[in-house]
């Protein structure tokens, strides 16, 4: 039996999740409207349906660690890498 990576995880969760692949359709809709950063709000960074949040739980659990720091260091370099570009809501991170 072999061992799934993440890529393939959260493409295999949106193949079986009834809706998950519209939600992920309308993120792409949305990111080519190019949303700009909202003043006195912040960054519009990465949008994750709930379905796939265990998926990231389980591959990436330095997000998720009891540490503020780094946890947030961990979230700066998952948003920098080539795995987070599916859940871009800006194109420009």
């Amino acid at each position: 039996m072999s061992v799934l990576t993440f890529s393939e995880a959260v493409s295999l969760t949106i193949a079986l999740v009834p809706g998950l692949k519209g939600d992920m359709q309308r993120l792409q809709e949305l990111r080519k409207q190019k949303p700009k950063d909202m003043d006195g709000v912040g960054r519009i960074g990465l949008n994750i349906p709930n379905p796939l949040i265990p998926i990231l739980k389980q591959y990436k659990p330095e997000l998720y660690q009891s540490d503020k720091q780094l946890a947030d260091r961990a979230w700066l370099r998952f948003i920098q890498s080539p795995e987070s570009e599916l859940f871009r809501v800006n194109s420009q991170l």
